[in-house]
């Protein structure tokens, strides 16, 4: 465990040293936000440590695409929340004599963009409402973080990003693995992150 939070500390502080000089050229964002966190998404899939590498490609592309410096998450005025729903590997072109010839890996997450005000304080109590909208199914599931009581939920989102290989290529499967979590996490953040709403107070 120790090692692993070695890693991720690690990936955390590259991503904010790129972010401390890249981030005057990414998306903007309202004049109240300062700091950007990435959390440590919960993971429901099968596959084991993939949280600890999609949370490296957030972190890139949050410090890459993003107009704010990518600090920790319990400092952060904008957090990036989320959890891994899926990780599949599907069907694929098989040849004559019924042998898998190429397939691919498909990788499913649910995200929010969460707003803080002042010192973060689990909420134990009922959840408020935040809206007239029906509670999402991830929101009850033990790997997405409850919100606390000086959070607010700016924007939720779903999505999925798959990469075909060829079953015969040296650490295919790995290969892409890394490139579906590399084009998921920057196509998360920009769905996240683009035109925000007025962020005010709570």
């Amino acid at each position: 465990m120790s090692s692993r939070r070695a890693w991720l500390g690690l990936a955390l502080a590259l991503a904010a040293g790129a972010g401390g000089c890249g981030y005057s050229t990414g998306v903007r964002l309202p004049e109240q936000v300062r700091t950007v966190g990435v959390e440590v998404f919960g993971n429901d899939s099968k596959q084991r440590d993939l949280e600890v590498e999609l949370h490296r490609e957030l972190a890139d592309a949050v410090a890459r695409l993003v107009h704010a410096p990518l600090v920790a998450p319990e400092q952060a005025d904008l957090i990036v929340r989320g959890r891994i729903v899926d990780y599949e590997r599907r069907n694929g072109i098989r040849s004559p004599q019924n042998q898998l010839l190429e397939t691919g890996v498909r990788i499913t997450i649910e995200a929010q963009l969460v707003q803080r005000f002042g010192q973060s304080l689990v909420d134990e109590g009922p959840e408020p409402e935040r809206s007239d909208e029906p509670r999402s199914r991830w929101e009850d599931r033990n790997s997405m973080p409850r919100t606390a009581q000086n959070e607010r939920v700016v924007r939720p989102l779903r999505a999925s990003q798959e990469f075909g290989y060829l079953v015969d290529e040296a650490y295919a499967e790995a290969v892409a693995r890394e490139r579906t979590l590399r084009n998921l996490a920057e196509r998360v953040v920009l769905d996240l992150f683009t035109a925000l709403p007025p962020l005010g107070p709570p």
